[in-house]
């Protein structure tokens, strides 16, 4: 649900999960916001 949400909200996190598609990263992604 992470990885769907980071596309739909422009930033930084938004390639670094696309570049991965992991939800590992995701969560990473999202911990730095």
């Amino acid at each position: 649900k992470a990885i769907i949400d980071k596309p739909a909200q422009p930033g930084c996190r938004q390639p670094a999960v696309r570049q991965t598609s992991t939800p590992e990263i995701a969560v990473t992604a999202e911990d730095r916001i």
